[in-house]
């Protein structure tokens, strides 16, 4: 019945459901009637939000409405209020007080009196000065490190003697529209008194956003794997990318573009690798509360002959300890299957295990 009732009625059915209820939490008030407590977090770009509790999965729950569908709204402290005119598009005084439903849209109170509003001319709303939309789009132009350090240690004697460890790093710096990112890897194990894995991977990778979808890239991939008899290879590639899903904690991300493999061997026989061809990339990343997963893919084929080709795959499943945001432990495989290897030497190699990561951001 509310949906057909008039505008006078709803404000005044709004004002002594406000007035009669304990103020227990901030509210907002739809112009159908319906009523949402919680904790008004700000207010932007004509969106209000406002956080009533927590999901299932322990992360922060967040209602969104437009405020061109909110009749009125309060908060049982102080917050920051920016209004304008109804043709401006940013905010032009601010106004620090407790908000209140009024039959026009809310009043400010302030320390100093009361400042009444149409919700119309709210432009942005905000808890801290820390928040305002201005230091939040002065942080998204700063640029910020993150640091990761992966390591396991795995021994074995009986039947079978194994003794190794495989150590990465990684480093990314990043801005609104780009990020550069290093990284290595160093895996070693003897099985059996002998040595059995002994392969190092270093490189760097960097991106630029063109627009909302599209990006440039150029990266490097450089090391050794002695075990496969590669003394030392090389792989690079510049080309675009286009991004299917971006959003701050879900991204897919296709890379097309031209690439260049170089590789010399420990036997001396064997001819160096010099080839040029594509460089394929498939990266697909997923958080939620309780964890992360990563998928990457490349696939390199070389011009002058498509059957000559190199896959590396990635994924991990990992998960925080206790609730750490330092503390991880990552579940990961890795596949790098080459077309031509040499002889005597398999085309897939597989590694899988779970690691110890730490991370600083």
């Amino acid at each position: 019945m509310l949906r057909n009732a008039s505008i006078p009625s709803v404000v005044i059915f709004c004002l002594a459901v406000l007035a009669a209820a304990p103020v227990l939490a901030d509210e907002i008030c739809l112009k159908d009637g319906t009523i949402i407590r919680g904790l008004v977090s700000n207010a932007e770009d004509g969106i209000i939000a406002i956080t009533p509790g927590y999901n299932a999965d322990g992360s922060v729950k967040v209602f969104k409405f437009q405020m061109s569908d909110v009749l009125s709204f309060s908060t049982d402290e102080p917050i920051y209020v920016g209004t304008a005119s109804v043709e401006s598009a940013v905010y032009d005084s601010v106004v620090y007080g407790r908000v209140e439903p009024s039959s026009t849209g809310v009043r400010i109170v302030t320390s100093t009196g009361i400042s009444t509003t149409p919700i119309s001319q709210i432009k942005a709303a905000w808890r801290t000065q820390t928040d305002s939309p201005h230091e939040r789009a002065r942080r998204k132009l700063e640029r910020h490190w993150a640091l990761e350090l992966a390591t396991d240690l795995k021994g074995r004697q009986g039947n079978t003697n194994l003794l190794g460890t495989s150590i990465s790093f990684a480093a990314v710096n990043a801005g609104q529209d780009d990020s550069l990112s290093f990284y290595t890897r160093y895996n070693y194990y003897r099985t059996g008194g002998k040595r059995s894995t002994d392969d190092l991977s270093a490189g760097s990778d960097y991106r630029a956003n063109v627009g909302s979808h599209l990006l440039w890239y150029v990266r490097t991939n450089d090391g050794f794997n002695k075990i496969n008899g590669i003394a030392f290879f090389s792989e690079s590639g510049v080309g675009t990318g286009f991004y299917f899903i971006k959003e701050e904690k879900h991204k897919l991300e296709l890379r097309l573009g031209v690439g260049f493999r170089y590789e010399t061997y420990t036997k001396q026989a064997s001819e160096e690798l010099r080839e040029a061809g594509l460089d394929c990339n498939l990266r697909y990343e997923y958080e939620w509360a309780w964890g992360r997963i990563g998928n990457y893919l490349t696939y390199m084929p070389a011009f002058n002959n498509f059957g000559n080709y190199l896959i590396r795959h990635e994924a991990f499943l990992e998960f925080p300890i206790a609730k750490s945001e330092n503390w991880k432990v990552r579940f990961g495989i890795s596949n790098d299957y080459n077309s031509r290897p040499l002889p005597g030497v398999k085309k897939l190699d597989t590694t899988y295990g779970v690691r110890l990561v730490i991370q600083f951001k």
